[in-house]
């Protein structure tokens, strides 16, 4: 198998990044950590990394980091489930709450992010750390929303999905696309991204998938319950890679590509792909 096993037994698997200092960083979510992988070896970066206290009667199992990114001053910004917010973990540890609600009401479980090119956040808002993985309109948000953080100020995007997932900027920041991994609600969305506003939205390429990431030549990566699929710049599916499970997320550090599943985070080598 071309797939190389660097980390198991994990909770649930989700949000790989490549930290600048040269290590793998992913999420536990269901053990409420985020990992790091060095030398070889998984070690604690953050417990309780999307719930501090206990959970509510409204939580799941989901409670912990899901999506990670490294922003330009080496911070680490995770989505939280269980906190139902976005924060910022500092290079020097220091953990600090950015947005965890809008219009007054908290926010579901923020899932994925993404940085633009003016250091705006983009994230997805779906329901899978509620129970039932369901909108809990009392409680939290009447929507499933992708947002904007820019300014101290959050700006709803769009909230026609049910289950907004996986979130990535094409290389030139002028395309956004959103995914989702719900069989009723099918289709990789694209969308121009013009300083801040979506438009001109279309089904880029009919798929489900839970995390998404597009490389520097424009292709687009898929976490799919089949492993990774890989989209070309013309919208066709053109490569495959089994996983043993379901593909949850993915990060390209090249020439490596570092794919999480439930309970296992595998590395790749992308010239295999011969892409």
């Amino acid at each position: 198998m071309e797939l190389k096993i660097i980390a198991s037994d994990i909770g649930f698997g989700e949000g790989p990044v490549w930290h600048p200092d040269g290590y793998l960083v992913f999420s536990d979510v269901t053990n409420n950590c985020i990992m790091k992988i060095v030398n070889g070896k998984k070690e604690v970066l953050l417990e309780k990394s999307g719930l501090r206290s206990d959970p509510e009667h409204f939580h799941n199992e989901q409670i912990g980091a899901n999506g990670l990114v490294i922003d330009k001053n080496g911070d680490l910004i995770m989505c939280q489930h269980g906190e139902h917010g976005i924060a910022r973990l500092s290079k020097d540890g220091w953990l600090e709450k950015i947005v965890d609600s809008y219009q007054g009401k908290r926010l579901n479980s923020p899932n994925d992010l993404c940085l633009g090119p003016d250091d705006e956040i983009i994230f997805s808002d779906p329901p899978y750390g509620l129970k039932g993985q369901e909108l809990l309109p009392d409680l939290a948000q009447p929507h499933a929303g992708v947002y904007k953080w820019q300014n101290d100020k959050l700006e709803l995007l769009i909230f026609d999905m049910k289950y907004p997932n996986g979130i990535t900027f094409s290389p030139d920041y002028k395309f956004l696309f959103v995914g989702t991994n719900k069989a009723e609600e099918r289709g990789i969305r694209r969308y121009k991204y013009d300083q801040g506003s979506l438009s001109e939205m279309e089904i880029y390429v009919d798929e489900n998938a839970d995390g998404i990431k597009m490389d520097k030549k424009g292709y687009l990566f898929l976490a799919t319950m089949q492993g990774i699929k890989v989209v070309s710049p013309e919208g066709e599916v053109v490569r495959k890679i089994e996983t043993p499970s379901m593909a949850t997320n993915l990060c390209i550090h090249e020439p490596y590509m570092y794919v999480t599943t439930e309970n296992t985070v595998y590395e790749y080598f992308l010239p295999n792909l011969a892409l």
